[in-house]
């Protein structure tokens, strides 16, 4: 059977006794708990969106989702990120906040992602902060956020 041979929106809507019991069977794969782990290591410890809301009425900040856009600087790859952009468009108008509490494990430049911050959450996941116009002052690898 093909995948475009599966319609499952023509099976009417399915009951919650089924729909459990397919989530029971799924949950108990190795694949699934292996990915639920890797997101549990990241949200868990999200507390913050990365930007402080500004008081106005006016759209303050916005994106483009471009998650696994190709990217030819550098060599072909794909995007892994979300770019987040003040709607003024002016460098360094908004600090960054972590979105987690954690520890900064890298600081510094890289020729794809400009300034650069990683910081490792309590939970192990990682969390990457590119394209930065600045740092907050006296901020270093080590130091916790």
């Amino acid at each position: 059977m093909l995948i475009s041979d599966y319609n499952p929106v023509a099976l009417g809507q399915i009951d919650n006794v089924t729909f459990l019991r397919g989530i029971n069977k799924v949950s108990k794969t190795q694949i699934f708990q292996e990915m639920y782990g890797y997101y549990d290591a990241i949200l868990s410890d999200l507390r913050y969106f990365p930007v402080p809301k500004i008081d106005s009425e006016e759209m303050d900040v916005r994106f483009g989702d471009t998650w696994y856009a190709l990217r030819e600087y550098g060599g072909k790859r794909r995007h892994e990120g979300t770019d987040i952009m003040a709607c003024n468009n002016e460098r360094g108008y908004f600090p960054v906040v972590s979105m987690t509490d954690g520890v900064v494990e890298k600081l510094g430049w890289l020729e794809k992602g400009g300034n650069r911050i990683g910081i490792r959450s309590k939970s192990g996941g990682y969390f990457y902060y590119a394209h930065l116009d600045s740092y907050a002052p006296g901020l270093s690898a080590g130091d916790e956020v």
